[in-house]
């Protein structure tokens, strides 16, 4: 049985990486965090609500495997911009408009409540 772990570090080169969550338990005391999972699936999502510059860094997923398995992702947070950005249309030629990505997420058992995010609306946005 193994243990999957979200991790916070920061660009810094050896700096130790701050864990926050094992399987779907929070370790971290910061509520706006919580680990999405589907019980029997795959898939652990980190939610992050009300994100600040202060949450900017690399977030990794690690498994406890001999050597450890890891998936790295860079979260850069932008100011707000007060301005109205209008939305364009994906062009027709694009291959993934036509790309059906809720049933790709439910054949990978992602659970429904993150089914929301398989939307190419919020991949785009």
């Amino acid at each position: 049985d193994f243990t999957l772990m979200w991790k916070k570090t920061s660009k810094i080169p050896n700096r130790d990486a701050t864990v926050l969550s094992a399987n779907t338990h929070m370790v971290t005391s910061d509520k706006r965090m919580q680990v999405m999972h589907a019980t029997g699936g795959q898939v652990y999502v980190l939610k992050i609500t009300n994100v600040t510059v202060f949450d900017a860094g690399i977030y990794f997923c690690e498994v406890n495997t001999d050597p450890p398995i890891r998936a790295f992702r860079e979260l850069t947070v932008l100011r707000r911009q007060y301005r109205k950005v209008q939305k364009l249309p994906l062009p027709s030629s694009d291959t993934n408009s036509s790309h059906n990505f809720t049933s790709c997420c439910v054949s990978k058992n992602v659970s429904t409540s993150c089914q929301q995010y398989c939307h190419i609306d919020f991949v785009m946005d």
